[in-house]
């Protein structure tokens, strides 16, 4: 009996002993595995590292994530508010035309036998086109640029696979 059990204690250890694995060999999604790794896989606690490496990756890949949505959300704020600066310019600049044109009409009007100030008026009226069709270039260049960081963001998003 006493041989028995010292012949069960000596196989049993061998057993573990020669449990030694790598941290390769204990996938638990293969299923070819023997019982003997698997046995060595949870017994030098293989198993448990790969689960705490697979936290710490999540862990990582939920900031990362996160911080992509804060961009994208800030970015999303940015051009709402480049739209509105834009809505309220033109409404200025058409206030502003339509005071002006009334203005220059006037003086027009007034001025029908002077030559050097209809040349001015010319020149106003010159003017107020220019500043009211090119006045929101700035506002729109913003738009595109903040277009281009989202679409940026988006492909470095792609790239990392998410």
């Amino acid at each position: 009996m006493r041989s028995l059990f010292v012949l069960v204690t000596m196989s049993s250890s061998l057993l573990v002993a020669g449990c030694a694995v790598t941290a390769e060999q204990c996938d638990p999604a293969a299923r070819n595995t023997g019982f003997g790794t698997k046995v060595g896989c949870s017994f030098h606690g293989v198993y448990d590292q790969r689960i705490q490496k697979l936290e710490l990756t999540l862990e990582e890949e939920k900031r990362l994530n996160a911080n992509f949505r804060a961009v994208y959300a800030a970015v999303e704020k940015e051009k709402g508010e480049v739209r509105g600066e834009l809505k309220r310019k033109k409404a200025d600049y058409a206030a502003l035309e339509k005071a002006m044109g009334a203005l220059l009409r006037d003086l027009k009007a007034k001025s029908a036998g002077n030559q050097a100030l209809q040349k001015e008026i010319a020149a106003l009226e010159q003017q107020l086109v220019d500043v009211t069709t090119g006045g929101g270039a700035a506002a729109v260049q913003k738009q595109v640029e903040l277009d281009a960081l989202k679409a940026r963001a988006q492909q470095l998003q792609k790239e990392l696979g998410y």
